[in-house]
């Protein structure tokens, strides 16, 4: 019986967290490294994004797709949502959720990962 709870467990774990990272590529801003590959770099972290959480959530290649989610989520967390640059209390709690949100997301993923 322990084993069917186990493939239920991961079973939910992975549609939810695929459908989570991967409908979160489409709420990407496409300004936040600024220069002229802007917009391209924002296109391509949305790609990777939406194909690792598809991938996570339909349990195919599911590696892959966890290593994409890290490929997006590493320098999206370290590079958007530095909480400790803003003064508005208002826009520290807001990178701070996001923030940790991510690291999160980054141990979710390693779980797939191991």
């Amino acid at each position: 019986m322990a084993c069917r709870k186990t493939v239920i467990f991961f079973s939910v774990h992975r549609i939810c967290f695929g459908e989570f990272e991967g409908f979160g590529a489409y709420n990407q801003d496409g300004g936040f490294l600024g220069g002229a590959f802007s917009q391209l770099l924002s296109l391509f972290a949305s790609l990777l994004a939406l194909l690792g959480g598809l991938s996570i959530a339909f349990g195919y290649q599911a590696e892959i797709g966890a290593i994409f989610t890290l490929l997006f989520l590493l320098p999206v967390t370290f590079m958007v949502h530095r909480f400790w640059k803003y003064s508005d209390p208002m826009a520290v709690g807001n990178h701070r959720g996001h923030f940790w949100k991510n690291i999160g997301l980054i141990g979710g993923a390693m779980f797939i990962l191991s």
